[in-house]
């Protein structure tokens, strides 16, 4: 078919329009007319009329013909880059990732979304390969931090704001550093059970079209500092073993972090969140469970909507510092084996505590403008100085307060003082 197509087809285009270019001659200049006088100057404009058409004729065929030719060494660029890149050794390997990318270079608008599947399949089907082939792979795809920027990675930046073209790097195993710096993806982005085994930096990127982490490892350090999720972001599942920040971040939509494992320390420090955020631990199993076993800190956070912690979650160490919960804020079943600190923070829409067990450290007041729920809730130590109109003994129901803690209501009365020791 292609054969056929790049021979016949410009013979017959070719046909065409000549019976065009003799009609149009006829029609304009009749043979019975004769040539006299002022007509000799028809003549001439007729006939460079005439000839003007049948060159643009011939070089919109010439150009028809360059490309099918095109087409063609595109198509065999193809298939000699996949070939390549499926043989045994390990320079064909890099040959066909090079000619790939050469294919990305020459003709991007044709072949850059089966580029970018081959290369994920690629990822997916050799999680262990040779180094060198995957460090290639991911420059392409990415901006690695040994080559800096790459073509694909600026072609991100400014083509994928209107393109439709989603990356699915699903199950892919990276072993190389890789960067997607303030990076613009306005399509899915499709991360899901995919394993870091060197770290990786989304700092400054904006995700448009979806956010999909769902149970990924991240064996070491991961950064989203900055980075904007305007849609869903689904971390569900996921395992951060040696820590990650989320500096600054904004989550304009829903954020799962439900059953995620935090290996080390956790920073969303001045992060806010605009819809509903999940931290919950359903303890559907141990290994997979909303755990900080490093410090966690929600400093100076805001929190528009609910916010859910707890259920036999183990923190290490919590610092909410005059963070803003808008929403209602659920804390219920938390352990704290560190220190909770919820210095300055003002629960807006209600919080509940129960069940909670916790050492508290407090520089400065905590306002409740709704009700706080501290039902069965075991303080070791510490002082919670609490700032709010109202409290009722229904509050604190079960509450057991060990040691040295205590809680202080500001401004409600000599008689609500102080609550020191035992339960209530």
């Amino acid at each position: 078919m292609e054969t056929y197509s790049r021979v016949f087809l410009p013979v017959l285009w070719a046909l065409v329009g000549l019976f065009l270019v003799m009609g149009l001659a006829y029609f304009i200049y009749p043979a019975y007319v004769p040539l006299l006088g002022t007509q000799r100057s028809r003549e001439s404009f007729i006939f460079t009329a005439v000839a003007g058409v049948g060159g643009a004729s011939l070089v919109g065929l010439q150009f028809r013909g360059r490309w099918f030719a095109e087409r063609a060494h595109l198509y065999d660029q193809w298939v000699q880059g996949m070939q390549l890149l499926s043989a045994s050794t390990v320079p064909d390997r890099i040959k066909g990732v090079e000619v790939l990318l050469g294919l990305l270079e020459n003709a991007r608008w044709s072949y850059e979304a089966k580029v970018l599947r081959f290369f994920a399949e690629y990822l997916r089907r050799n999680p262990y390969g040779p180094q060198e082939v995957e460090l290639r792979i991911v420059n392409a795809m990415g901006d690695t931090k040994s080559f800096g920027d790459s073509w694909f990675r600026q072609f991100f930046i400014s083509y994928r704001r209107s393109s439709s073209i989603s990356l699915d790097l699903s199950g892919v195993t990276l072993n190389v550093p890789i960067s997607w710096r303030r990076m613009h993806f306005s399509c899915p982005i499709n991360f899901s059970g995919a394993v870091f085994v060197n770290g990786a930096d989304f700092s400054g990127t904006t995700f448009c079209g979806g956010a999909d982490f769902s149970s990924t490892v991240f064996w070491s350090e991961a950064s989203f500092d900055e980075s904007h999720f305007l849609c869903e972001a689904d971390f569900r599942d996921s395992s951060f073993e040696t820590g990650a920040s989320f500096y600054l971040a904004y989550f304009r939509r829903i954020a799962l972090f439900r059953d995620t494992c935090f290996g080390g320390r956790v920073l969303f420090e001045r992060s806010i969140f605009m819809d509903s955020v999940d931290f919950l631990n359903s303890g559907k199993s141990e290994l997979r469970s909303t755990n900080f076993q490093g410090d966690a800190n929600f400093s100076a956070t805001i929190f528009y909507r609910d916010a859910y912690f707890g259920g036999n979650q183990r923190v290490s160490g919590g610092q909410f510092k005059s963070s803003i919960f808008e929403g209602e804020a659920k804390f219920n079943g938390a352990i704290f084996h560190g220190i909770a600190d919820f210095s300055g923070v003002r629960f807006m829409g209600g919080v509940s505590f129960s069940r909670l067990r916790a050492d508290l450290s407090q520089s400065s007041p905590t306002i409740f403008c709704s009700q706080a729920n501290f039902v069965d809730a075991d303080i070791s130590s510490g002082v919670l100085n609490v700032g709010r109109e109202r409290v009722g003994h229904e509050v604190f129901s079960g509450a057991i307060f060990n040691g040295d803690a205590y809680f202080s209501f500001a401004g409600l009365g000599e008689s609500f003082a102080a609550i020191r020791g035992g339960s209530l």
